[in-house]
């Protein structure tokens, strides 16, 4: 048993780190929140939310003085710490929520991807507005008849999948109006209006391309139907007042949409969200003439994600490998049966780490098939609702959840979540999901049932 004057000591200890950490980390676990949930939520949310963490933060470091105190001291060194990882951890393979979609930094996504073995199939497209580039001049297109050629254009951001396989895409005339004041999600449908171009091609993001003779970035180019061409300029004659402003020209013409299959185990491709090459160019008049329609931060868009997914992954058998997938894809419920017991069984105890260790599928990461950068563990309330951990608003030394890919593993310290369940609040489990759902197409598979490993090592309070 430690002496009182001893434990009053290591107290004291505790509570002046609490401080000196609290005034040197405080700022940095706000903006690790920031950046680990800035696509999650709007910037007056954000604020609000950045505001209640630093509040929570504050009082839980000086509730919890026990946890952070040892947490500073070699394990090794501290006085009657006990560790147990024998914990057997449930996962779920499970469907995650739609996400938002239309924001105007996320990337574009086409493509799709094949893994039977792991989780099924995914789609990936767009639509997007097309607005008018500089002001159309009466007698612009006079003596021309038609198009010489209209080409659609993109710049490449990133590619997830296998690199060698053809994608067939096709662009649509969007049948819907978009608006700039509206939110879209991943699970928005919508109806399309015909066919404008079609493109067989293996993604080339490091190849520079010919543009007018002269060779330029790489970028992704392809040539649409001259005929739609040809309408817009015959249209632009018979009825001028469709292109005098940008309403009347988005009322002419709503936008388009991508839509894009893959042969094999598939590719999704990420275009960048805005960029001067994202444009619709013209050209007519034997060469002489050029006019660029673009697709900007002002343009309406939203990505759309279709998933078809293995029966088996709908069971409610514990899953032996889980998907963690982006784009509204894949997350797992995990499920520590018997934590709220071991109060029970231990009596008081402070928790000095409490520690979820996950190990990457053997063979799951063949080129081109990264697994994601980081993961996120949130919390789950009684609906089956992502919430957000306590561990999370640490910085990332804290809390983890980046790849070692010498390791191949992930790593969570979710200590005071632990703490807290043993101290009485309901635990209704942990989901891992993907870093960045929006902003990437990565999948990463990781072993589950034994291979998934839980650590903890706690404290007894007044042995």
């Amino acid at each position: 048993m430690m002496p009182s004057t001893m434990k009053q000591s290591l107290k004291s200890r505790c509570s002046l780190n609490n401080i000196a950490l609290l005034h040197t980390d405080l700022l940095v676990r706000a903006l690790n929140i920031s950046r680990i949930f800035a696509s999650m939520f709007s910037f007056r949310n954000a604020v609000a939310i950045m505001a209640c963490l630093l509040v929570s933060v504050l009082v839980s470091s000086c509730n919890e003085p026990d946890i952070l105190g040892l947490d500073l001291q070699p394990e090794d060194d501290q006085l009657g710490v006990n560790r147990l990882d024998t914990f057997q951890l449930d996962a779920y393979v499970t469907p995650e929520d739609s996400l938002v979609t239309s924001r105007v930094e996320t990337p574009l996504f086409v493509g799709n991807m094949n893994e039977p073995l792991y989780y099924g199939s995914t789609y990936a497209g767009f639509a997007m507005q097309v607005r008018l580039g500089n002001t159309l001049t009466p007698g612009i297109f006079d003596g021309v008849s038609g198009a010489d050629s209209i080409v659609l254009s993109f710049a490449w951001r990133t590619i997830a999948g296998d690199t060698s396989e053809v994608h067939h895409l096709s662009v649509h005339q969007l049948g819907d109006a978009l608006s700039t004041d509206s939110v879209y999600y991943s699970t928005k449908t919508f109806t399309t209006s015909g066919v404008l171009g079609h493109k067989d091609f293996k993604p080339a993001l490091s190849d520079s391309v010919i543009v007018d003779s002269v060779a330029r970035s790489p970028q992704f180019r392809m040539a649409l139907d001259s005929a739609f061409g040809t309408k817009l300029i015959q249209d632009f004659k018979n009825n001028p007042s469709d292109f005098a402003s940008q309403a009347a020209f988005l009322t002419y013409l709503k936008g388009i949409v991508l839509v894009d299959s893959v042969d094999g185990k598939g590719s999704i491709i990420t275009f960048e969200p805005a960029s001067s090459f994202n444009r619709l160019t013209l050209y007519f008049g034997g060469g002489t003439g050029v006019y660029d329609f673009v697709l900007d931060n002002n343009s309406s868009r939203f990505n759309y994600f279709r998933h078809t997914y293995n029966p088996d992954l709908k069971d409610s058998i514990p899953d032996s490998r889980f998907v963690i997938q982006s784009m509204a894809g894949l997350k797992t419920r995990i499920k520590i049966p018997h934590l709220s017991e071991l109060k029970n069984k231990l009596g008081n105890v402070s928790i000095n780490n409490a520690q979820i260790i996950f190990k990457l599928e053997p063979g799951s990461d063949p080129d081109g098939f990264t697994p994601h950068s980081n993961l996120i563990v949130f919390g789950s309330d009684s609906t089956g609702k992502n919430t957000l951990l306590i561990d999370a608003t640490e910085s990332s030394l804290y809390y983890g959840g980046i790849y070692n890919a010498s390791n191949k593993e992930y790593k969570f310290n979710i200590s005071r979540y632990v703490q807290r369940v043993l101290t009485g609040t309901k635990d209704y489990g942990l989901y891992l999901v993907a870093g960045g759902s929006t902003s990437n197409a990565q999948r990463t598979i990781l072993q589950g049932g034994a291979n998934v490993r839980f650590i903890i090592t706690y404290t007894l309070v007044n042995p």
